[in-house]
């Protein structure tokens, strides 16, 4: 151990990655990294990017791009002359970060968002129940204290409910309840993860409002005004 102190500036490390999936986030490290969407219409465009590369080694573009950060500095971060600069803490939103997060959930409320918030139902049945039918339907052997931890981001805890002379612990929590508690946390996808109808009630939750069948037109249709059509959907 070094005996010996020192003081440094302080310091930071960037890494650039361009793969997909080469970092696994979760709820405990997801503020480390910053994920950006990208955009990816020059996928593949070697001709592209063998121009870019060119243009990048000239000096006069080198020059513009460091005096291009020195005002970027000055307009956002600069400490001393700005009441409200940037701060490293106000990690952008995304949604690719926001898929990558759903992507990561315990295995615990994956198979309550598919069961039940996917499926517009209501939990409301005793401890033993529930845990039965998700060991039975899940490869999960995760303890029920590790569990039941994943439940209480959510709020879904244990409630004692008397029946007749006996006492029981249930999980009682409704479909709405469940799609905001996911909502809030970003762990629903609005373009994915699709409602769907409540048989025993016929309601829709988070936003989804039933639909009425269009009838049907007998109107014709040029190629163009077809085309338009299929890319609505």
């Amino acid at each position: 151990m070094r005996q010996v102190s020192y003081t440094q500036k302080n310091t930071f490390n960037i890494y650039i990655t361009s793969q997909y999936d080469c970092i696994l986030i979760s709820e405990s490290n997801n503020k480390r990294y910053v994920i950006a969407d990208i955009n990816t219409c020059y996928v593949d465009n070697h001709k592209y990017f063998t121009k870019l590369d060119k243009v990048l080694h000239k000096p006069e573009v080198q020059k513009f791009f460091y005096e291009d950060m020195i005002k970027l500095y000055s307009e956002k971060c600069d400490l001393h002359t700005l009441k409200n600069p940037w701060n490293e803490d106000d990690v952008p939103h995304s949604k690719v970060k926001a898929q990558k997060l759903i992507a990561s959930l315990p295995r615990s409320l994956k198979w309550i968002k598919e069961k039940y918030i996917l499926n517009n139902k209501d939990i409301n049945e005793t401890t033993t129940a529930f845990f039965r039918k998700y060991y039975d339907e899940s490869s999960d052997r995760s303890s029920r204290q590790n569990i039941n931890k994943n439940f209480k981001k959510i709020g879904l805890l244990p409630k004692k409910k008397r029946v007749g002379s006996e006492t029981y612990y249930y999980y009682t929590m409704s479909a709405a309840e469940l799609y905001n508690a996911f909502d809030k946390r970003e762990w629903i996808d609005k373009e994915i993860d699709l409602i769907n109808n409540n048989e025993e009630t016929g309601q829709m939750i988070g936003g989804f409002e039933k639909e009425e069948p269009e009838e049907e037109s007998s109107q014709d249709y040029s190629i163009e005004e077809l085309q338009q059509q299929m890319e609505k959907i």
